[in-house]
């Protein structure tokens, strides 16, 4: 089957309800990516797009749809929180009422193949106490699972826990896609997952609350339950900030003295224990602003004989310090080497 792609904002209520509607025409979707609308590092969003094969009725429902009158400002957090409250209700309640024909036109999609998710988290998600009223589907990453995706992608851009994120009216789906129902599904022929996230980005201001570390146990019960075809994995965080001694927890990073300063990483020597024997098919594993022991590793490549690559790409941002990062020992490449022949 030849490939058909589907690029569109997640709240275009109209193309989804004839998705929904039209199954015949969402089962020759095989690419679907739900697009980010606004700027994300000085770039811009993506233009909507399909593939000619999906018909007069989806390209003219593309074309004639304006997604910059429901975009969030382009300056980020500190823009959202300036924009009108009135604005911001009619943004956030177009996304929920969109978001239900999403759910069920992407329970149609059944020669779906590959899935990105470049958005704000969804508004309904079952694991967040939120379910949509789609019975008996309660989420995107539900209807996704009766699909047969083999690669999803997933851009999780909401920050944990902010203290602003308290105002519910203006962020209605804040809390990270990493917390919810995404990491309770079975997707039987998931063969390549990536998911970028910012939702541990240790910011540099004061008086956010965010955890220590985060809890990976939920991703290692994802990655095992769905191991058996799964070939690639990308977990990318993004830790651009500096950590905080308690003591110091109300100063700005930009003021800490040097000796105070703890560079933010993920420590995931837990999930390489884990997730050890776990993987028999994997063969890629890309990892950003994480740190490991040369031991943790080393076991994790001596019990993943598919293993070919381990690879650490840069951070992004701003950086307040070296990180240590995953360290692969003379051991370790030559394993990888040998196992890539």
């Amino acid at each position: 089957m030849s490939s058909v792609l589907l690029k569109a904002p997640a709240y275009h209520a109209e193309l989804w309800q004839f998705l929904a509607a039209h199954e015949d025409v969402a089962s020759r979707i095989t690419s679907l990516e739900i697009k980010r609308v606004n700027k994300l590092y000085h770039s811009p969003a993506p233009a909507s797009t399909c593939d000619a094969a999906l018909g007069n009725e989806v390209i003219a429902l593309l074309k004639n749809f304006d997604e910059s009158s429901l975009a969030p400002p382009d300056g980020g957090v500190d823009e959202e929180e300036k924009e009108a409250s009135d604005a911001r209700s009619k943004r956030v309640r177009a996304y929920r009422e969109a978001e239900l024909p999403l759910i069920a036109a992407i329970s149609k999609m059944k020669n779906l193949q590959t899935f990105i998710w470049d958005f704000f988290p969804p508004v309904y998600d079952a694991q967040l106490g939120r379910p949509a009223r789609q019975a008996p589907l309660s989420s995107i990453w539900q209807a996704l699972a009766q699909t047969t995706v083999k690669d999803v992608v997933v851009v999780d851009l909401a920050r944990y826990r902010r203290l602003e994120c308290a105002d519910t009216q203006a962020f209605d789906h804040i809390l990270p896609i990493f917390e919810g129902d995404l990491f309770a599904q079975k997707l039987d022929k998931l063969e390549s997952f990536e998911i970028s996230t910012d939702a541990f980005n240790f910011e540099p201001e004061p008086f956010v609350d965010i955890p220590d570390q985060p809890d990976l146990t939920r991703l290692a019960a994802f990655l095992s339950q769905n191991a058996s075809k799964l070939k690639s994995v990308a977990l990318l965080f993004q830790t651009d900030g500096a950590r905080r001694p308690a003591h110091l927890s109300e100063t700005y990073a930009s003021e800490l003295p040097r000796e105070e300063m703890q560079v933010g990483e993920v420590k995931v020597d837990e999930l390489l224990e884990s997730l050890s024997g776990k993987l028999p098919a994997l063969q890629e594993l890309v990892v950003r602003d994480v740190s490991a022991s040369e031991q943790s590793v080393e076991a994790f490549v001596q019990s993943t004989p598919t293993l070919q690559k381990l690879e650490q790409v840069p951070s992004l941002g701003v950086q307040y310090g070296p990180k240590q990062g995953v360290r692969l020992s003379t051991a370790v490449k030559q394993t990888l080497q040998r196992q890539a022949k």
